[in-house]
Formats: C-alpha cells, sequence, structure tokens
C-alpha cells in the first residue's frame, strides 16, 4: 500500500512538474478571467485543449498571414486565449513545405475568438519564429470554448457540438 501511494505522489509530482511553467491567460472584454483563480490542473486541461486545437489544424498559413503583424496585436484584442510553454512542449503541427504534421517544440500558442468565438488563424510561436496554422476541427474550438468558460454568441452552439465531439482517440 505505502509502495502504491509513493507511486502515485511520483506521478504526481512528474504531471505538475511537466506543467509547472506552463501559464494559459483567457481574456474576455479584456479581463484575463481565470488564470490566478485556477489549479495546476486546470492549467494543465486548458493547455491541453489549446494544443489540441493547434495539432488538429491541417493547413500551415504561415506565408498567407502577416504573422509579425498579428503576433502583436493579440494581446491587445478583447477576446483572446493565451498560452506560454516554459519548457517548450512538442505540438503535431503542419508542416507546409513537408505536407504532413511534424511535431515541433512549441513555445506559446495565442488565438484571438471574434464575438462568435471563432478565429481564422492560430498563430504559434517556434522559438522566434512566428507560424500560423488554419482549418482546425471545429469539435476542438468548442471544447476549448467551453472549458474556457468564455462566452460567445455562438455559446450554445459550442455547447452543443462539444456535447457531440468524440475524441478520435
Amino acid at each position: 500500500m505505502k509502495l502504491f501511494i509513493g507511486c502515485v505522489f511520483i506521478a504526481a509530482m512528474l504531471v505538475l512538474g511537466a506543467a509547472e511553467g506552463d501559464e494559459v491567460h483567457v481574456v474576455q472584454q479584456g479581463v484575463d478571467i481565470d488564470s490566478r483563480q485556477e489549479t495546476p490542473a486546470r492549467q494543465e486541461e486548458l493547455a491541453a485543449k489549446v494544443i489540441a486545437l493547434a495539432e488538429s489544424a491541417s493547413v500551415e498559413s504561415t506565408g498567407y498571414v502577416e504573422c509579425e503583424k498579428r503576433w502583436k496585436k493579440t494581446l491587445s484584442q478583447p477576446r483572446f486565449v493565451h498560452a506560454l510553454f516554459d519548457p517548450a512542449r512538442d505540438v503535431k503541427l503542419m508542416v507546409a513545405y513537408h505536407r504532413t504534421h511534424q511535431f515541433t517544440p512549441v513555445n506559446e500558442i495565442r488565438i484571438v475568438l471574434s464575438e462568435r468565438g471563432w478565429t481564422d488563424h492560430i498563430l504559434v510561436r517556434v522559438g522566434s519564429q512566428i507560424r500560423a496554422v488554419t482549418k482546425y476541427s471545429p469539435c476542438r474550438m468548442a471544447e476549448l470554448i467551453v472549458g474556457a468558460k468564455l462566452r460567445t454568441s455562438t455559446q450554445e452552439h459550442a455547447e452543443l457540438l462539444s456535447g457531440y465531439c468524440v475524441d478520435p482517440k
């Protein structure tokens, strides 16, 4: 029994340690709605939803948008999700020149949401480079909106959609 409790404690410490430097900020109407009130487990849950959304994107759109300009404007928008990973997290992103997904060490993900709750491009920082991906899963976006407790004009739609989404695993 002591061995079991010890193993559970070590596993919990490893999970918390992996997310120790991670932060996820959910901003609605210019106010960070939950970062200071959330537990490490809640931060990890939100980080997983942000990563799942980025990984669901099927198109790298870096060459089609002004990534640097958008990146600088994201934190001044009224509604966004901002995830910071320290150390960088391996995220399976679409790579345009390979036309396939590839594990990439991501330092930050920024998602600006419209009033409806959707975005056209997801911005990621890989080292000093800013990249963009798009054509993401509506299920992953609905799960992020609901999980982050964001209020949008399509909240009921997101709640309904997330209820029908099935994890592909």
